[in-house]
């Protein structure tokens, strides 16, 4: 196999993986309506009997418009209307065959909550909040949906809101920690648009985006109990010394005690499941990879630290993976490196990362690994971004720009590492991530670019726009999904 087809095979399994993630796909799949006489429907297993209920949805995220669309398809006329929050520029950028029966708003530009967020979001909690036993609640939630379903507390500016979470991100807060702010001054967010919604049955279905699947994180939970302690809101704002950025108004609902819904009614009336999420991308992802005679291994699916000490995560689990495939070290000496690589990552770097408890019978399995060792990895990483950065960029793009910067110095060649974002976007750009190889500090060095400053600039869109043109940059657009991050790492055979 040549240079080229390892980068088209690795963007061949990042598209298998997204397809497999698709809601249509999901929905079909964990969603059914049953019944001769009484309509029923079956989610994940369960049974919910409509009861002559009407339907009515109300969806937010990056998925929702396919979400819509799939459930549309499955209930048919048993929807009565629907309200949909979705990201600025989705129905321009999409083909949606929706039913006029929604009411499509957008927000949210950048993943950032917005005036026209806030006003959609205002539009829904009056939908919510006019509903009655005689219907049935059926929210679709996916990534994204904290910016687009957004309504902050009484007093609290949507723009200064905005901005702490802005900042929390720039300073390297996971998504957890901003979420967690973030139920401290809405409206809707940590299980109050489920409280708002009653006495009307809720029935949520979750696309996760976050690690570990936390239902009370997905979108900021606003169909679950807040699991956060009362003052956890005011732990992150302290760790990452953001104290006196806060407004009076903003202060006091942080720092004064907001107790949390705690109805009993609002818990045992709504169901939330979750329908899809990236361990499913990551076994299709496997799958994919092993039919091209790849010897694959799904590494973690909770992947989360800092990206400048994930690269180096990273090149070491590269310098191993040369040395056995290139029969210096034997598979027990593989095995307990690994191990080791990721337990050094752990508690040198804080890199959360847990191996799959059968890993010693997945190396073992493996035939002579000629054609390539192929790992994969999936989560939410973080960047910090420094006040003087001036470039353009997402965090799949910088941890590629770094992976290739020190996989150069290391002067080892065929290998392969992708990036992407199983949304589509990575940061404020149109592409999705990168495909990266050994040799692109070199050749970007003799084509005048400087990886380095495009690394302190935080500028590797930037920089992988001029590199060969932007062949490097995966652009799929908006894949209608999101489970969080990929990486797959190829590394094959010394020439």
């Amino acid at each position: 196999m040549s240079v080229n087809n390892s980068e088209q095979n690795l963007k061949r399994v990042f598209m298998k993986s997204i397809n497999a993630v698709r809601p249509g796909t999901l929905l079909e799949k964990q969603v059914k309506l049953t019944g001769h006489t009484e309509a029923t429907l079956r989610v994940c297993g369960d049974l919910i009997a409509l009861r002559n209920r009407a339907v009515r949805v109300l969806g937010f995220g990056k998925a929702v418009l396919n979400m819509a669309e799939a459930v549309d398809r499955i209930l048919g006329a048993c929807i009565t209307d629907g309200v949909l929050i979705a990201p600025v520029g989705s129905m321009k950028s999409s083909n949606f065959n929706l039913n006029s029966k929604f009411s499509i708003l957008e927000g949210a530009k950048n993943n950032i909550a917005d005036a026209n967020s806030v006003e959609a979001t205002k539009i829904a909690f009056d939908y919510v909040c006019n509903l009655t036993e005689a219907d049935l609640l059926l929210v679709l939630i996916s990534g994204g949906g904290s910016a687009l379903l957004s309504l902050p507390l009484d007093g609290v500016d949507y723009n200064e809101k905005a901005n702490i979470v802005r900042e929390l991100a720039n300073r390297g807060a996971r998504i957890d920690q901003m979420n967690a702010v973030r139920k401290k001054l809405s409206a809707v967010k940590g299980g109050r648009l489920a409280q708002a919604a009653q006495p009307t049955q809720v029935v949520a279905l979750t696309l996760s985006d976050v690690i570990g699947d936390r239902l009370d994180v997905i979108a900021s939970g606003p169909t679950v109990p807040n699991m956060d302690s009362e003052d956890a809101a005011k732990m992150i704002i302290e760790k990452f010394g953001m104290k006196e950025m806060l407004s009076p108004v903003v202060y006091d609902y942080i720092y004064n005690k907001l107790k949390q819904p705690n109805d009993a009614n609002f818990i045992s009336n709504t169901k939330t499941y979750i329908i899809g999420n990236n361990k499913m991308a990551a076994e299709a992802a496997a799958e994919e990879a092993n039919l091209m005679g790849y010897e694959t291994c799904i590494l973690c699916t909770t992947v989360q630290g800092d990206v400048v000490h994930l690269s180096k995560m990273y090149i070491d689990l590269t310098h191993t993976s040369k040395d056995f495939i290139n029969g210096k070290i034997r598979v027990e000496q593989y095995i307990a490196n690994l191990k080791d690589i990721c337990s050094k990552a752990k508690e040198e770097y804080g890199v959360q990362i847990s191996l799959p408890d059968h890993l010693n019978s997945i190396i073992t399995s493996w035939s002579a690994p000629k054609n390539g060792i192929f790992l994969i990895l999936a989560g939410e990483p973080t960047v910090h971004v420094s006040k003087n950065a001036k470039g353009v960029g997402g965090r799949s793009q910088h941890l590629a720009l770094l992976f290739s910067k020190e996989v150069a110095k290391s002067n080892m060649d065929n290998v392969w590492l992708l990036c992407g974002g199983t949304d589509g976007v990575d940061g404020p750009t149109d592409a999705a991530g990168a495909i990266v190889s050994s040799n692109l500090a070199r050749k970007s060095g003799e084509e005048g670019l400087d990886i380095n400053k495009a690394i302190d600039d935080c500028d590797s869109y930037g920089f992988l726009s001029h590199f060969q043109s932007g062949d490097n940059l995966i652009k799929i657009g908006h894949t209608g999904t999101n489970v969080m991050d990929l990486h797959f790492l190829l590394i094959k055979k010394d020439s």
